[in-house]
């Protein structure tokens, strides 16, 4: 019945046209509203860490490892036991207190979290001169083995 009534709305609106314009900016009004108020709220989750103390730093790391493991529904327990820790420690960096570097990692393996450490790999780079030096020594063409004489087993 409901839906009855939606359509007969919209068919209403849409034969008249003057009403399918105000509906249509009322409908783009509310739409920019929406983005508008979004872009508020990803602009406010950037952190500027420079600017944060040591304690403030590690407390959003507790907080936000306690919002993965509820997101994935598990209890402190449960992820005590997972990462091979103690469930005192899990609470300790959920509250904002300091562990150590190996177990922070250990709870980031629990909750699939370790692709965050991506921005610590190291990659060789390469000089350019040293790039060029080796694009000339490539193979350019193939080349048939050289024919060398059989050696025999034979003393003769």
């Amino acid at each position: 019945m409901n839906i009855f009534v939606i359509k007969l709305a919209y068919t209403n609106i849409i034969n008249n046209s003057s009403a399918f314009c105000l509906f249509l900016i009322i409908f783009v009004g509310i739409y920019q509203l929406y983005i508008h108020i979004f872009n508020i709220k990803m602009e406010n989750t950037n952190i500027n860490w420079s600017t944060q103390s040591d304690q403030a730093i590690v407390e959003s790391i507790g907080a936000y490892l306690k919002q993965k493991r509820l997101e994935i529904n598990k209890t402190q327990a449960q992820l005590a036991l997972e990462s091979g820790l103690n469930r005192w420690t899990v609470t300790q960096i959920e509250k904002g207190e300091a562990i150590s570097l190996v177990s922070l990692i250990q709870i980031m393996r629990a909750l699939d979290v370790l692709h965050l450490l991506d921005i610590f790999s190291t990659k060789e780079k390469i000089s350019p001169l040293l790039l060029a030096k080796l694009a000339k020594k490539k193979k350019q063409r193939a080349r048939s083995p050289i024919n060398k004489p059989i050696q025999s087993d034979s003393s003769w």
